[in-house]
């Protein structure tokens, strides 16, 4: 909502400088200021989840996997479990 009042914003103020030639208008910085906005929302959004999961992780008592190893859900042919470790 707030990207969209800028982005109108910018429209009324672009077509109040009327004929004057500028390098950059008010409606790209408002959108660049808009996606950056954005991105720092989703980032946010990604980190406050990544938060939660460890904290109900550590709360259940769930012991974490080593950093060093990598498991994949492959299905290889002759491993019984389907796991592989790199």
């Amino acid at each position: 909502m707030i990207v969209f009042l800028l982005i109108l914003l910018s429209l009324i103020l672009d077509s109040c400088v009327g004929s004057q030639p500028q390098p950059v208008s008010f409606l790209t910085i408002f959108i660049v200021v808009g996606c950056i906005m954005y991105c720092n929302w989703l980032h946010m959004v990604f980190v406050r989840e990544h938060e939660e999961a460890i904290a109900v992780g550590q709360h259940a008592g769930h012991k974490k996997r080593s950093a060093d190893r990598l498991y994949l859900r492959l299905p290889l042919h002759g491993s019984p479990s389907g796991k592989l470790y790199l």
